[in-house]
């Protein structure tokens, strides 16, 4: 269940707190600045470009 909250001031810290979880950042960060922090939390998942090789080999030897 969300957490509730009865101030601007408790909602507010709750979601610093989640940004710099996120981020493993610790200073301070003012609400004004929470859509470029949150937009700098980078998405995804799927496999890194390093492991495509592994993953997707182009050529198949079954000699080996």
């Amino acid at each position: 269940m969300a957490n509730t909250h009865s101030t601007l001031a408790s909602l507010f810290s709750d979601i610093a707190d989640a940004i710099r979880a996120k981020t493993g950042g610790s200073a301070s960060i003012t609400a004004d600045n929470f859509p470029s922090e949150i937009a700098s939390i980078p998405s995804g998942g799927g496999v890194p470009e390093s492991f495509d090789d592994v993953l997707f080999p182009t050529e198949v030897n079954e000699n080996e």
